[in-house]
């Protein structure tokens, strides 16, 4: 009886809507995207596989030849570009749902902006000051690993989901003013804001 009971559990979680599709229904023929973002979590050469756990915590082995197919790396690039501002925003923009990784600046805080400027009063010249209120406005330099759905807030910062962190296990989405960015690391390509 629980034996029962429990196919029966096992069928109606199969059933669910978190699942993309419905196996019974796929047929010969039938036409499938398939997307997710994730991490590797082991890697077996010798057999020729690796495992890959999704951002909602499933795991599944795949081949690295499916891998090297159809899997982005945002961390792999095969030639460097160094690019304006505008056309690393246009990058980044034409890349939704795709693994990457980017360098930017996040927000200057306002005391820290205060105390740096308030160093070099009166004792810097023109040229060394303009130098020193870029550097204080810039903020601190940031990277993130993950990627976008290409969703702004009423700012015009992206909504970036943050796969790889060092603060939580968990994907995080985080905001970034993309007229900050550095660099961009994506679709093999390392672009670098010159």
């Amino acid at each position: 009886m629980a034996t029962k009971a429990a196919t029966k559990t096992e069928k109606k979680e199969a059933e669910t809507p978190t699942h993309r599709c419905a196996h019974k229904k796929v047929k010969v023929d039938s036409v499938f995207s398939r997307h997710s973002h994730g991490v590797v979590v082991a890697i077996d050469r010798r057999e020729g596989y690796a495992t890959l756990k999704n951002s909602v915590g499933r795991q599944w082995d795949i081949g690295l030849n499916i891998l090297e197919w159809e899997c982005s790396f945002a961390d792999q690039f095969d030639s460097e570009e160094t690019v304006s501002t505008t056309k690393a925003i246009e990058i980044l923009q034409d890349s939704p749902m795709t693994s990457m990784t980017i360098v930017f600046h996040k927000k200057a805080k306002d005391d820290e902006v205060s105390s740096l400027l308030a160093k070099g009063q009166g004792s810097l010249s023109a040229k060394d000051w303009k130098a020193m209120v870029k550097k204080s406005t810039a903020g601190e330099e940031r990277t993130m690993v993950g990627h976008h759905t290409g969703n702004f807030d009423v700012f015009k910062r992206l909504y970036f989901t943050e796969q790889v962190n060092e603060r939580s296990k968990e994907p995080e989405t985080r905001l970034v003013d993309t007229r900050t960015l550095k660099m961009v690391i994506v679709n093999r390509v390392k672009y670098t804001v010159k």
